[in-house]
């Protein structure tokens, strides 16, 4: 899930400032926070039934899936790339990405490996918007690595106004 500012794209989810402010914890992240100089709260975590994220800015591209022998294969880059071209935003300025139910199990060396998603059916994650966004969201479309992990979930996201 990329989000920015709807009405300045260059105001953007930034992971490392997130990790940061929200006392530096890898794995817990509950403020998405904005990019310098803007450093604002972009969006906030109301009610969590999953409660496990991985705020990192990484995310699957084409290149990745090259470097293993395969081609033509889209990733999250690809999707949100597209997702995000009809706003004017152009690949080398999609911002970090914060991976809704991603399990990161992180080791001591600095190594970590990804485990299959977290949450059940019915599990949701309810976010407040802090201002207005834009926001894109690509489900996992690595189905190589969920097929011999696991089975993939589907993934709903609903925008709702109080």
């Amino acid at each position: 899930m990329v989000v920015l500012n709807r009405h300045d794209f260059r105001e953007r989810y930034c992971a490392w400032l997130s990790w940061i402010l929200c006392g530096g914890t890898f794995l817990k992240v509950t403020t998405l926070y904005s990019n310098p100089p803007f450093t604002r709260p972009l969006l906030s975590i109301e009610e969590d039934k999953v409660g496990v994220h991985y705020p990192g800015p990484g995310r699957c591209s084409r290149a990745k899936y090259e470097k293993h022998g395969m081609r033509d294969r889209f990733g999250c880059q690809e999707i949100l790339e597209r997702t995000l071209y009809p706003y004017g935003i152009e690949p080398h300025n999609i911002p970090d990405v914060f991976n809704v139910f991603m399990r990161v199990n992180p080791h001591e060396d600095g190594r970590y490996e990804i485990g299959p998603p977290a949450g059940n059916k019915g599990d949701y994650t309810d976010f407040r918007a802090h201002l207005d966004c834009l926001i894109a969201i690509s489900a996992c479309p690595d189905d190589v690595w969920a097929t011999n992990n696991h089975k993939c979930k589907p993934l709903l996201m609903q925008v709702l106004e109080k």
